[in-house]
């Protein structure tokens, strides 16, 4: 394990809102095949947030630019896109409506919606193992308290989770390569990890893809600390949830752990 000197105090939740600007034009690259992801992964979290064929409220408090958001619009649901990614919204909103998707959209985070919006979904959604951003527990528990103001009584939280449980002790230093070649377009992806301390590290994000002229490099960073389940548990329980379920993806067909609570 290499650990890089860093100031772990320094980096701020919200200064990852500049990987995700930076990453916005080009997200789509990180999937086989975008579109098919979405559908494959809507259909999934769809029999969780959405069991029956009823019509729900849905916010996802880290929707970037619109992979989860734009199917379950898509399906019917009266769906918030939210997002302190000033770009990444812009393009969510792009790829709603070349798909003729009616949806809302906002930049900014939870606590910042109008008052109106407070209490009224049927479902929180923050996927992508995005509340590993949060460098502090007050800095987690304070993001899912906002994204528990939003929700009705009978709301319901959904996070998605790394299953850092599987890496703690090891800490690795690369995440697998992946090569796709779907679209027209061959590219390889993957992550090294630079680990800060124990339990933070500064993942590089690499993307090369192949261009008339040979191979484009990208790379973009930012921090991640890693959870394991237990304490991802125990945040989602100070912020006022209860019934904290984990559901593996064995049970649900997805990728990643999934913790469901009720607000």
């Amino acid at each position: 394990m290499c650990r890089i000197p860093v100031n772990v105090a320094s980096l701020e939740f919200a200064v990852e809102t500049v990987f995700y600007d930076q990453l916005a034009p080009h997200a789509h690259l990180l999937y086989g095949d975008w579109e098919r992801f979405m559908t494959w992964q809507t259909e999934k979290i769809g029999r969780l947030v959405a069991p029956s064929d009823r019509a729900i409220r849905i916010v996802d408090c880290a929707a970037g630019i619109g992979t989860n958001t734009i199917p379950l619009a898509g399906a019917g649901h009266d769906v918030l896109a939210l997002d302190t990614s000033v770009l990444s919204i812009e393009r969510a909103r792009s790829e709603a409506a070349r798909r003729g998707v009616d949806m809302r959209f906002h930049t900014g985070a939870p606590d910042q919606l109008s008052s109106s919006d407070a209490g009224s979904f049927h479902v929180a959604l923050i996927l992508d193992n995005y509340l590993c951003h949060a460098t502090t527990d007050e800095e987690a528990v304070g993001f899912l308290v906002s994204a528990r103001k939003l929700l009705r009584n009978d709301g319901r939280l959904v996070v998605a989770l790394r299953d850092y449980d599987a890496d703690f002790d090891r800490h690795p230093d690369v995440d697998a390569v992946a090569f796709h070649s779907a679209c027209q377009q061959r590219r390889i992806v993957h992550q090294i990890w630079d680990w800060l301390d124990d339990h933070t590290y500064q993942f590089h994000l690499h993307i090369v893809r192949g261009v008339d002229t040979g191979w484009e490099a990208m790379h973009f960073t930012a921090v991640y600390r890693a959870l394991r389940r237990t304490q991802a548990i125990e945040l989602i329980r100070r912020a006022g949830f209860r019934h904290v379920e984990v559901v593996s993806p064995e049970q649900s067909g997805y990728h990643r752990f999934l913790l469901l609570a009720a607000a």
